[in-house]
């Protein structure tokens, strides 16, 4: 009965990973059509350059969470396979009782290391809102001399009434 028990766990818990996955792909979505939007403001663009280059932002989070789930599942198969290693375990997962009561060393335990973004990465990340600053400065040059060269700046106009 455990056993079954064990399996109905296990399959319950790929589903809450397939869910949490559809969740955080869903969230990133959303973040990033706000992001697209955001980029009409030259701040934004600006600001989501210099995140590119740094590494930060929605790239750094992506990345960080995807070190995380891998971490996680590291964690859970060096656990499974301590328990399999117990011979007087019954090695049924999910249950305190029936898994490895073996002395754990700690320092034997995975530790997660983050592995930053290389500087490539970061430089793909920023093209996208380089170019909409780039774009977005040179329009408002091209107005502002469109406009200068609509005003009399001399005031010679002035004069001559």
């Amino acid at each position: 009965m455990e056993k079954r028990y064990t399996q109905l766990l296990d399959e319950t818990e790929k589903e809450m990973d397939r869910l949490m996955q559809v969740w955080l792909d869903s969230k990133v979505r959303r973040y990033r059509m706000a992001r697209t939007v955001n980029l009409l403001s030259p701040s934004y663009a600006f600001q989501y350059t210099v995140e590119g280059l740094l590494g930060t932002g929605l790239a750094k989070r992506q990345n960080f969470l995807r070190q995380a789930i891998d971490y996680r599942h590291t964690l859970r198969d060096f656990v499974r396979t301590r328990d399999a290693a117990d011979p007087d375990s019954p090695q049924i997962h999910f249950l305190p009782g029936f898994m490895s009561d073996a002395a754990l060393d700690g320092e034997q335990i995975p530790r997660f290391a983050e592995k930053r973004l290389t500087p490539a990465q970061g430089l793909a990340d920023s093209v996208v809102p380089a170019v909409m600053l780039l774009t977005e400065t040179l329009m408002a040059f091209l107005f502002a001399v469109w406009a200068v060269n609509r005003t009399d700046v001399t005031g010679f106009a002035m004069a001559e009434e």
